[in-house]
């Protein structure tokens, strides 16, 4: 991985493709990438704001940049999870055995 990035747990991965699922939103990798950046600001907003601190928003350049090759690779490798080839180089990110809802 290269180095200053962040590698999410792969249970922040698929708590993200779920939340796509529920907006309707088909998690295209790119997305898939937005908004797993998205849902850990609003974690860190939450853990400032429980130390006392006052975050108004969640605020995502505070979280390091995703290479998206490892977004893709603990993608293809959850067994939650399937990857399907989209159009060029963009792929979409399939919960198991969920049906499709966008």
């Amino acid at each position: 991985d290269k180095q200053g990035l962040w590698r999410p747990h792969p249970s922040e991965v698929v708590a993200a493709v779920d939340s796509l699922y529920l907006d309707k939103l088909k998690p295209f990798g790119r997305i898939l990438l937005k908004r797993v950046r998205e849902r850990s600001a609003a974690a860190l907003a939450k853990d400032v704001r429980v130390a006392g601190n006052e975050l108004s928003l969640a605020d995502v350049e505070a979280v390091p940049l995703i290479d998206p090759k490892c977004l893709r690779r603990i993608c293809e490798n959850c067994s939650s999870l399937r990857v399907e080839p989209e159009d060029g180089k963009e792929y979409s990110v399939l919960l198991v055995g969920q049906p499709r809802v966008f």
